[in-house]
């Protein structure tokens, strides 16, 4: 089954200081106090978002980091996903063997202020074609996040990808539990994601962590106009829209996706990136 959702880069390098724990045993252990890391670093960044995410010496981020990936058709395909790493101000085609884009290259621009919190603003123009999906991600480290939990836990919570989802009780537990029902062609793997049902909305919330770090990930504001420039409440838009943390091969990630989206619209998402480490003795 090929998946339409996840649309990550497929290659990454993990890298962390100290192997990962299952949730329960993070929870049993006697309860240390957090504070935001102060020695948080962005590097290697331009306006397609940023590669590497520092707290001291631990990267956090691994693959792309910080980028909008999107897909023509909807599918995970590597040769024609379109990408902003390159920075250009244009999404492409991630591979050059790919050609040009099926559905145009949208203009897009990536903004990160701050120290800690980061605020993060994506603005991708009206597209020129349909969009099969686009989606707004941070690649992290699966040794140094191996465990999820959504904020709001009074919202209900599911589990697949595509069009195979199903509720689970849990808002908190390993990312490696979550079901990954797809496939990703050519032989990468199976990926899943745990979200909050559709649409995506202001306030939505989650973690990624393990016992050295924690990343949140708040989505503050959606904004979607029409072809005509008038404003397109996500809940009424002609196209789905959701917040989730994936389950993909090489990398633990969030993603705030819009699938479907017809030619003439555009989007930009305002959210809010907070990283916490245990306290310095």
């Amino acid at each position: 089954m090929q998946t339409a959702t996840a649309l990550l880069l497929l290659s990454f390098t993990l890298l962390g200081c100290r192997g990962p724990k299952d949730f329960a045993s993070l929870a049993a252990e006697p309860a240390r106090p957090w504070t935001l890391a102060s020695d948080l670093s962005v590097e290697r960044q331009d306006r397609g978002g940023f590669r590497d995410l520092f707290a001291g010496d631990l990267r956090l981020t691994v693959g792309g980091g910080l980028y909008i990936v999107a897909s023509c058709t909807g599918l995970d395909d590597r040769v024609t996903n379109l990408i902003s790493t390159a920075g250009t101000g244009f999404l492409a085609v991630n591979e050059p063997s790919g050609g040009p884009s099926a559905c145009g290259n949208p203009a897009y621009r990536v903004v990160v202020e701050g120290t800690n919190p980061l605020t993060v603003t994506y603005r991708v123009a009206q597209f020129t074609s349909a969009v099969g999906i686009v989606n707004f991600t941070l690649d992290l480290s699966k040794m140094l996040t191996p465990a999820f939990g959504f904020l709001h836990a009074e919202r209900r919570i599911e589990e697949g990808c595509a069009d195979d989802w199903r509720p689970i009780a849990r808002d908190k537990s390993q990312v490696a539990a979550i079901r990954a029902p797809c496939i990703i062609p050519g032989g990468v793997g199976a990926v899943g994601v745990a979200r909050q049902p559709p649409p995506l909305s202001g306030g939505t919330e989650a973690f990624l962590g393990g016992p050295d770090v924690r990343v949140d990930l708040r989505v503050d504001r959606v904004t979607v106009r029409d072809p005509a420039g008038e404003l397109v409440d996500t809940a009424s838009a002609p196209f789905v829209s959701d917040f989730g943390v994936y389950n993909h091969p090489g990398t633990n990630a969030f993603g705030s996706a819009f699938y479907g989206v017809p030619s003439g619209y555009s989007i930009e998402l305002v959210e809010t990136l907070t990283v916490t480490t245990p306290a310095r003795d």
